[in-house]
C-alpha cells in the first residue's frame, strides 16, 4: 500500500480563516441611515458596533478551535503509523501463505508423480468371466486384478439363493417345532407329575480307615469345602468283602437308618473311598458291589456316586507285585459294577501317594504304616478335588533326566537319558555311556524317580555302538542295573516302556 492519509494538508489554520473574513468584508455594504446618530439614547449601539462585535466573536471562536490543531497532528501520525504496521504484518503473512502453499504445491506434485507410477501400463484383458487384469507401470512385473460385473452378479444371484435355503430350512424347524411342541409336558403339568429335583446340601462318606474321622477329618473338610454337611458312617477295616459288622454295605444301611428320607433325598455326592482292605485280600468285590450300588442309588435317587478306590501309599506292606496288580484288578472290577447305576471312579488315584521314599516322609505316617499324614490326606483331598471338579484322575510328575542319578560305573556327563511317567507306564530313553571299567550282570548304573519304581522287575534290550545287543534291567526296589556285562566308553541306546503296576 502506497497511500497513507496526509490530512494535515487539507486543514486551514485558524489565521487563513480569519484573513478569508477580512477579505469578505467589502460584501458588507454601507447604508445611508439617516436616523441613527453615532451615540444614540440610553448608550445604543450603532450597526458599525454591533457588526464588529460579532466578527471579533467569530474571530475568537476560530483561534479557540485553532488550538486543537497539535492534538489533531498526533492523531493523525498515530493513524499512519498503525496503518504502516499493519501494512508490514499483513505482508508478513502474505509472505508465509506463499511458503504454505510452495510446500503443498510440492506434495500434492509427489503425490501426482506417484500416482502416475501406479497407472497400469495398459488396456484391462479379460482373465476369465469373472476377472480381468492390467499390468501395473510401476513396478515393472507387477499385476492388478479386478473383478467384473457378471461375477457380482453370479455371487449376488448366489446370495439370493443360499438366503432362501436358509429360510427354507427355518421354515421347516419352526414347522418340526409347532408339530412337536405338543407331545412334551408343560412346566404346570410337568410340576404335578415329577417331584421337583431339590436343593443338594449333603455329602455322605462310606470307607475304609483311611476314610474315617479316627484316621483324619479330611472327609470332613472335603464335604464343607464343597459346601456339603458331612455324614460320615465309614468304619475301620471297612471293605466290600470285609465282615458284616464293618462292610460297606452295612455302612450304607447305617447311612439310611441315621438320615431323614428328606437329608437322603439332598444327598449331592455318595463317596466310596478306599478298597485298600480288599486289594490286600485280593478278593474280587464285583458281585458286592454292584449290590451296594444298586442300593445307594435307591437310598439316595439324587446322589453323584464317587469312588476314590485306592489309597495305596509307600508302605512296606504295599511292595508286593500281587498287591500291586490286586489295585488294578479292584479298580476295575468297581469300575463295571458301577456302570449301571451311575457310579464314577477315580481310576488315577492309585498313583497319587506312588512317589517314592523321600516325598514318603512327610505323606506316610510311617514305612509300615498303610495310614497317611495330615500332609499326605491334604494332598489326597486335594487331588480328589480336582477329579470332582472335571480334572484328570491322572497325576503324572514332570519328566526327569537321569544323568544327575548316575552312578560311578557310568560316565556322568555322556548321560542322556530321560524318565517320564504317563499314568501306569514308565518311559525311558535316550543314551548312555560306560565308564572306564566294564560294568558285569547285576552292575548298578542309576538310580531312578521314586514314582517310576515298578512293583515287579522289568528287563529290556539296548544296543551299543558296536552294534551289540546287551540288556539292562529296572529292579522292583528302584534302580537300572546292567543285565549283562557293559563294555567300558561304549555309548548304549536305550528305548524301555514297562507298567509300574
Amino acid at each position: 500500500m502506497d497511500t497513507v492519509l496526509e490530512l494535515e494538508d487539507t486543514m486551514a489554520t485558524g489565521d487563513d480563516i480569519i484573513g478569508s473574513i477580512d477579505r469578505a468584508l467589502w460584501r458588507v455594504q454601507s447604508r445611508n441611515i439617516n436616523n441613527v446618530t453615532p451615540f444614540t439614547y440610553r448608550d445604543g449601539l450603532t450597526y458599525t458596533d454591533v457588526l464588529e462585535r460579532i466578527r471579533g466573536s467569530v474571530i475568537d471562536v476560530i483561534e479557540f478551535v485553532s488550538k486543537f490543531g497539535d492534538e489533531q497532528d498526533k492523531i493523525i501520525t498515530k493513524l499512519n503509523e498503525t496503518v504502516n504496521n499493519f501494512i508490514t504484518e499483513v505482508e508478513k503473512t502474505h509472505s508465509g501463505w506463499n511458503k504454505e502453499l510452495d510446500a503443498k504445491k510440492t506434495a500434492l506434485e509427489s503425490l501426482i508423480e506417484d500416482f502416475k507410477r501406479r497407472l497400469i501400463d495398459a488396456e484391462f484383458r479379460e482373465v476369465d468371466g469373472n476377472y480381468i487384469e492390467a499390468p501395473l507401470k510401476s513396478p515393472a512385473g507387477k499385476r492388478v486384478t479386478l473383478t467384473t460385473k457378471a461375477w457380482g452378479d453370479a455371487l449376488k444371484a448366489q446370495n439370493s439363493q443360499f438366503q432362501t435355503e436358509i429360510q427354507g430350512k427355518l421354515d421347516q424347524q419352526r414347522r418340526d417345532f409347532d408339530n412337536r411342541f405338543p407331545a412334551y409336558y408343560t412346566k404346570t403339568e410337568a410340576n404335578d407329575i415329577f417331584l421337583e429335583d431339590p436343593k443338594l446340601t449333603e455329602g455322605v462318606v462310606i470307607g475304609s480307615s483311611n476314610a474315617t474321622i479316627e484316621a483324619s477329618r479330611w472327609t470332613e473338610t472335603l464335604c464343607r469345602e464343597l459346601g456339603l454337611n458331612p455324614n460320615v458312617y465309614a468304619i475301620g477295616g471297612g471293605a466290600f468283602t470285609s465282615t458284616s459288622d464293618n462292610n460297606f454295605l452295612t455302612q450304607l444301611d447305617n447311612a439310611k437308618q441315621g438320615m431323614s428320607e428328606d437329608k437322603r433325598r439332598r444327598t449331592k455326592y455318595l463317596f466310596v473311598i478306599d478298597l485298600l482292605n480288599d486289594i490286600r485280600a485280593q478278593n474280587s468285590v464285583e458281585g458286592k458291589a454292584a449290590t451296594f450300588f444298586r442300593l445307594a442309588r435307591q437310598y439316595f435317587p439324587n446322589a453323584d456316586i464317587r469312588v476314590l478306590p485306592v489309597i495305596f501309599n509307600e508302605s512296606s506292606l504295599n511292595e508286593y507285585v500281587q498287591m500291586a496288580r490286586s489295585c488294578v484288578s479292584r479298580t476295575f472290577e468297581v469300575i463295571n459294577a458301577g456302570k449301571p447305576y451311575g457310579a464314577v471312579v477315580c481310576e488315577g488315584s492309585r498313583g497319587w501317594v506312588h512317589w517314592g521314599d523321600e516325598q514318603a516322609k512327610s505323606w506316610d505316617q510311617g514305612p509300615d504304616n498303610v495310614h497317611m499324614t495330615a500332609s499326605g490326606y491334604t494332598h489326597i483331598k486335594e487331588l480328589f478335588k480336582v477329579w470332582l471338579n472335571g480334572g484328570s484322575s491322572w497325576f503324572n510328575p514332570p519328566a526327569m533326566p537321569l544323568h544327575t542319578l548316575s552312578d560311578g560305573t557310568v560316565a556322568k556327563d555322556y548321560n542322556y537319558l530321560t524318565c517320564e511317567r504317563d499314568r501306569d507306564w514308565v518311559y525311558i530313553q535316550g543314551t548312555f555311556k560306560i565308564g572306564t571299567n566294564n560294568v558285569g550282570y547285576d552292575g548298578r548304573l542309576m538310580s531312578i524317580p521314586g514314582w517310576a519304581r515298578p512293583y515287579d522287575g522289568v528287563m529290556s534290550p539296548i544296543i551299543g555302538n558296536d552294534r551289540t545287543y546287551k540288556y539292562l534291567y529296572v529292579a522292583k526296589t528302584g534302580g537300572i542295573y546292567a543285565g549283562d556285562t557293559l563294555s567300558a566308553n561304549q555309548t548304549y541306546q536305550v528305548n524301555m516302556t514297562y507298567k509300574i503296576w
